[in-house]
């Protein structure tokens, strides 16, 4: 996938999945009014994977914003939903 992910790998850590932003996510506001330019950059530069050992989500072009999470720490998750999201 990306860069990031790839150069940040501990040793004999591997990739199990990797995900981008659904197809709705151009179909926003910000989507409208930048031309779908700013969610196809998004979709280029972020990163999502679970590996075998954490989960990483890295945002951001300029500035990064990470988050990696041990698999053995993920004790609940929160989810949010609305009605279209449920229909989806």
């Amino acid at each position: 996938m990306g860069s990031y992910v790839n150069n940040n790998l501990l040793r004999e850590e591997t990739i199990i999945y990797e995900t981008n932003y659904h197809w709705t996510h151009y179909l926003s506001l910000v989507s409208l009014f930048t031309l779908g330019l700013w969610p196809y950059i998004q979709s280029k530069t972020d990163e999502f994977v679970v590996t075998n050992r954490r989960i990483i989500i890295k945002k951001g072009l300029f500035s990064y914003y990470t988050l990696e999470m041990n698999l053995s720490r993920v004790e609940t998750v929160h989810v949010e939903q609305s009605i279209m999201g449920r229909i989806m």
